[in-house]
């Protein structure tokens, strides 16, 4: 997914090979990208967040008027809304709702934040959402409902959690992915740091792979990059040159 541009692609990735097999036109900027598990994608563009299903066909839309972050966990999608400049509102919707009129998802939490890319990812027990501009990992504990907010050495840009339930960070201008244990009570512990080069958007598959998607030398605007595949140990495996293929 370009992160400034109004085109997503698909593609399938194991340890040895990556594949390219669709490109599609949203017809607005796109900003963020994720799978449900039944294989259905919800993509973050301006004013919507938008459901797919496994034809990449238009199920529905829920009006969002910059989410720049979208993850489909614990049976429903979870988004960012950034309706004004200094506040971050993480609104829920239910996967399997039937009704596809645009209206607005329900407030599940908000952040004070002036930070304006906001990345965010949810797993059973918390949402993370990292604030570049204060060096800020923003908790919040979906049981207890309590927040906290944690501070990291360098400036934090994209974030996922881990298939064992730790925190993956990636600091662009630091050059590395930092992997850290949460406590039950949202305590930090660093578990190890792996080197990258322009480090930006992360995920993980289910076997605990981590592919780390990095831009060159501009992670904005760069239109060629490589993925790298990091074990869950944090040893680089495998480098996929020039994945950006307009």
């Amino acid at each position: 997914m370009g992160r400034d541009t109004d085109e997503f692609e698909i593609g399938f990735g194991i340890p040895s090979a990556l594949k390219k097999f669709a490109q599609h036109s949203i017809g607005r900027h796109c900003y963020s990208v994720c799978y449900k598990p039944d294989g259905e994608l919800v993509v973050g563009r301006d004013f919507t967040v938008r459901l797919y299903n496994r034809e990449h066909e238009v199920v529905r839309d829920v009006r969002s008027k910059f989410p720049t972050s979208v993850v489909a966990a614990n049976g429903k999608i979870y988004f960012t809304n950034s309706w004004d400049f200094d506040r971050v509102v993480i609104q829920t919707e239910q996967l399997d709702d039937p009704n596809n009129e645009l209206h607005a998802g329900k407030t599940l939490y908000e952040f004070r934040s002036s930070y304006t890319f906001n990345q965010m990812d949810v797993n059973e027990k918390w949402s993370a959402l990292v604030d570049g501009h204060t060096n800020e990992v923003k908790l919040y504990n979906m049981h207890s409902k309590e927040k906290l907010t944690k501070h990291v050495d360098d400036t934090p840009n994209y974030v996922n959690f881990h298939r064992d339930g730790d925190l993956l960070l990636t600091f662009t201008s630091a050059g590395k992915l930092v992997k850290y244990s949460i406590s039950d009570e949202g305590a930090l512990t660093e578990v190890w740091t792996c080197s990258l080069e322009n480090p930006c958007g992360v995920c993980t598959d289910e076997m605990g792979l981590i592919f780390v998607r990095s831009a060159g030398e501009s992670y904005f605007y760069a239109k060629t990059g490589v993925i790298f595949v990091v074990t869950k140990e944090g040893r680089t495996t495998t480098v996929f040159c020039d994945v950006y293929d307009p």
